[in-house]
């Protein structure tokens, strides 16, 4: 009897083979060696030829000369009448600044500041921050069960949790679903934006960069993160704290059927499509958790404080961290300042609204908030600057090898 199609790949998972052009299935219990025509790693190139590197390495520390020739050379201007606050555009160029730049490309410059990826970053940190929040919010818990018995009103309060953080996963899941569909600008760099190859590889690649990045502006400004992170995969987490943090969207299905695990939050999540279009459409009737999310997401970086909210270090004075953002050194002129720190995101409570109250049409009103001429116009000047950077030194490295020849 032939076993069916789902039992025959059971054991395994496809991949797009560049060199063959086509899908190839790869077994689990007799793993193959496929050949790529892609490069292994980053290699010296005439200047404006490209090449995704596979990785990208980070600089471990960064010297005083260092941080002075950042803050002359690379960090972001603010001129005398702008708000001088910690901005996306600031983390981003300290993360390029500690990465090694032969590792970096002019194509994944452009594609690092695209506004889909700003938004892309900008969700993952808010996903992040409050997901540390809750990890903290466990571990209290964790203490306080070993002092009395557990309550009925803690189910009722990891319940409101366990759905605060699904609303932000599912924002999250929309600017992922935005970048693998190769929504908006995205579009250029997408692995089908060839007529005639599918550039899966490329695709891989220039991802892969992007997470590297990622993790380098979240994890080397801010050790509590890693110490959390490393405590949240050697501390084995209860049922209950495992729904709370993973959330019920994400359940496992046949591997034939597979969904990612972000783009199932969006999908099979009930989540108020009012709050789906934040940052792009204003839905009425709007309640004060919508306002609250869209001063999250859509509001600009500038105005953050001013409504009781940071994201990460994103909102807070420049003056509290320097150039690399790194904590200023208490001195004896600043010791009796109040340092401000991260703020805890605090969710207004979910309040369901009629059926007969909720319009039956699409919104054609725009966010009532944009983006700031000043982040804007920081964007495309920084990625201008950063372009030149690379050129200059793809540049010295190619005389450099033809000197060495």
């Amino acid at each position: 009897m032939e076993s069916s199609p789902e039992q025959q790949f059971k054991n395994g998972h496809w991949i797009w083979d560049q060199e063959k052009i086509g899908l190839l299935y790869v077994n689990h219990d007799a793993p193959l060696k496929i050949a790529t025509t892609a490069a292994a790693g980053p290699a010296i190139q005439k200047p404006g030829k490209q090449i995704i590197p596979s990785s990208i390495r980070f600089k471990e520390g960064i010297e005083s000369m260092e941080k002075i020739y950042f803050r002359r050379f690379f960090q972001r201007r603010v001129k005398m009448n702008e708000p001088e606050v910690i901005t996306l555009q600031d983390i981003k160029d300290v993360a390029l600044f500690l990465a090694n730049p032969k590792d970096l490309t002019i194509e994944f410059i452009q594609y690092f500041h695209l506004p889909e990826i700003d938004r892309f970053l900008k969700s993952i940190i808010i996903y992040f921050h409050y997901y540390l929040q809750l990890w903290d919010f466990n571990l209290e818990r964790r203490e306080e069960a070993k002092r009395k018995l557990r309550q009925p009103v803690v189910c009722e309060l990891e319940d409101i949790k366990m759905s605060d953080l699904s609303d932000l996963r599912s924002m999250l899941s929309r600017e992922y679903c935005s970048i693998i569909m190769g929504i908006g600008g995205i579009a250029k760099y997408h692995h089908l934006s060839s007529s005639t190859n599918s550039l899966s590889e490329k695709d891989r690649r220039i991802f892969e960069a992007l997470l590297c990045m990622f993790v380098s502006l979240g994890s080397r400004f801010n050790a509590a993160i890693v110490h959390r992170g490393k405590l949240s995969r050697t501390l084995n987490r209860t049922q209950r704290e495992d729904r709370m943090l993973v959330g019920t969207a994400n359940f496992k299905e046949s591997k034939l059927k597979q969904r990612s695990g972000l783009s199932k939050d969006l999908i099979l999540g009930a989540h108020d499509y009012r709050m789906l279009g934040i940052g792009f459409k204003e839905f009425k009737p709007t309640t004060e958790r919508i306002q609250y999310l869209e001063k999250m997401f859509a509001a600009p970086e500038e105005t953050l404080l001013d409504f009781g909210i940071t994201l990460g270090l994103i909102g807070i004075p420049r003056e509290e961290y320097d150039c690399v953002m790194l904590p200023r050194e208490r001195t004896s002129k600043n010791f009796d300042k109040i340092n401000i720190t991260a703020i805890d995101f605090v969710f207004p409570p979910n309040i369901d609204v009629p059926d007969d109250e909720l319009p039956n049409h699409f919104s054609r009103t725009p966010c009532k908030y944009v983006e700031s001429e000043q982040s804007a116009a920081a964007r495309v000047k920084q990625c201008s600057m950063w372009q030149n950077f690379i050129k200059q030194t793809d540049m010295t490295a190619f005389c450099n090898t033809q000197d060495a020849d």
